[in-house]
């Protein structure tokens, strides 16, 4: 069912299955977008689980929304949210 209903995230994820990632680590695309199927961030999987409660997929752009609607356009803007997200939690 996922992979009818997200194709594009099927084909990222497949990519990027023999990208090197550590042990107990999980690799992050932060667009589906063919050009960037490879560029991914790695997280812990709390960290990776923490941005994806934080964030809306915006299928017709292939990429994320933060929860205020922002899209999230670079991996910059994630690795960003995360931080403000862990800052936000901590306080």
């Amino acid at each position: 069912k996922f992979r009818s209903k997200y194709p594009e995230k099927y084909k990222a994820h497949s990519a990027a299955q023999l990208l090197p990632c550590k042990k107990g680590n999980q690799l992050h695309h932060w667009s589906c977008n063919e050009e960037h199927y490879k560029d991914v961030i790695e997280l812990s999987v709390l960290d990776h689980a923490l941005l994806h409660r934080n964030m809306i997929y915006d299928q017709e752009r292939m990429m994320y929304r933060n929860i205020n609607g922002i899209l999230l356009d670079t991996k910059e803007s994630h690795l960003e949210l995360l931080e403000k997200i862990k800052l936000w939690e901590n306080h």
